[in-house]
């Protein structure tokens, strides 16, 4: 009896330090993932956008290397330099609009602000006026609001020193040559990812094991499913958006549509702001004002950009996320309090990640583990009951 007792303590001594070797890595796992992964991304970022650049690339590599027997490291260099070209061409036009509009902006800022000023003094005024008419208990409410509004807003200048100016002048070099360093590590990356592709990902699977190595691909697929995805589906909207945007504010004649539009339809990118973010405020400052129809424009403007939204979403993202409601608030809360915005932009992508994950049975060993621990727990205390 004793003797078949003693394997089985053995027995369950080795699983027990399984279990918490299999917890363990888990939990390092976890915290190179939050804490050391994104600095080393940051850190490799021209690396990084080279590998991005390399798997738009790759598919029409092989269509060129299979249709027309077009040699890999050519058709990679004339595919890299197209797609290089088309993504500065793209940028040029939309830099060059968004810096002229800047440009725009810079110069007319004393009058914006004197207009601004001029408007608050006005709100200010008919907030006093309709405040004096109040009962007593609702100007102790709103009592702070009234002491917000007493202060007007002021535009200060201040001149800019020799020593200043020196130093902007220093770090702007400094940074443009960095751009264009980093620049020229990201087309050679992005050439070698491409072209020695093949040869990474034999030499890779030399490296690990076969296990590790499946689960790093599993993991792989599953990013690329869920964040490029979901990314890829969010920019697609955010276009539309910025283009419903642009038309409507510019028939209103609103001054830097296209900035406005641009930085509402980013602004939609968070799922916790999205375009009532910027068009509620403005149409309720509109409506203080006394213009009406500009606040009811923007209003209605707001509605047909969520119809639009609600009506791409299912047709872009796909018919459902897979998070219940509960739970993506829960990863939206999770993401602001570990990253702030950043977090918030990443939390929902992650979430697809780990719920994908789950349904591939990345997670199986760990809950196996979880469930025989419970089971030895409860005959543990039934023996000794």
């Amino acid at each position: 009896m004793e003797s078949n007792k003693v394997p089985e303590t053995q027995h369950l001594y080795k699983r027990f330090i399984k279990i918490a070797l299999d917890y363990v890595s888990a939990l390092l796992v976890l915290l190179f993932i939050i804490f050391l992964l994104p600095k080393l991304l940051v850190y490799f970022l021209p690396f990084v956008i080279g590998y991005i650049i390399s798997i738009a690339a790759n598919p029409i590599v092989k269509f060129l290397e299979n249709k027309f027997k077009i040699v890999r490291k050519h058709g990679t260099a004339f595919i890299i330099i197209l797609t290089i070209a088309v993504l500065i061409g793209l940028c040029y036009l939309g830099a060059s609009a968004i810096v002229t509009q800047f440009r725009d902006l810079s110069n007319d800022l004393p009058d914006m602000i004197k207009t601004w000023k001029e408007q608050f003094d006005e709100i200010r005024n008919r907030f006093n006026s309709l405040y004096e008419r109040m009962p007593a208990f609702l100007q102790g409410y709103l009592i702070n609001l009234k002491q917000l509004l007493a202060d007007s807003p002021k535009a200060e200048t201040t001149a800019v020193s020799p020593a200043i100016s020196y130093a902007w002048a220093s770090r702007t070099f400094k940074n443009i040559l960095e751009v264009f360093i980093s620049i020229f590590f990201t087309i050679l990356s992005a050439y070698f990812f491409t072209a020695d592709r093949e040869d990474l990902s034999k030499g890779f699977k030399k490296l690990v094991s076969k296990d590790i190595y499946e689960k790093l691909e599993l993991i792989a697929s599953n990013f690329k499913k869920a964040v490029g995805g979901y990314f890829k589906a969010q920019f697609k909207i955010m276009i539309v958006l910025v283009g419903i945007m642009y038309v409507t504010l510019k028939l209103l004649g609103i001054h830097y549509s296209f900035l406005i539009s641009l930085g509402t339809g980013f602004l939609d990118l968070l799922p916790i702001f999205g375009t009532g973010a910027v068009l509620w405020p403005w149409a309720v400052y509109r409506f203080l004002l006394g213009d009406y129809f500009t606040g009811a424009a923007l209003l209605i403007l707001y509605v047909v950009c969520q119809v639009v939204k609600q009506f791409l979403q299912p047709k872009v993202v796909g018919d459902s996320l897979g998070l219940s409601p509960l739970f993506t608030l829960f990863l939206l809360f999770l993401g602001y309090r570990i990253g702030g915005i950043i977090g918030i932009l990443i939390a929902l992508p992650a979430g697809l990640i780990v719920v994908n994950l789950y349904r591939s049975g990345a997670f199986d060993t760990l809950i196996k583990d979880a469930l025989f621990v419970r089971k030895s727990i409860r005959e543990f205390k039934e023996k000794n009951s």
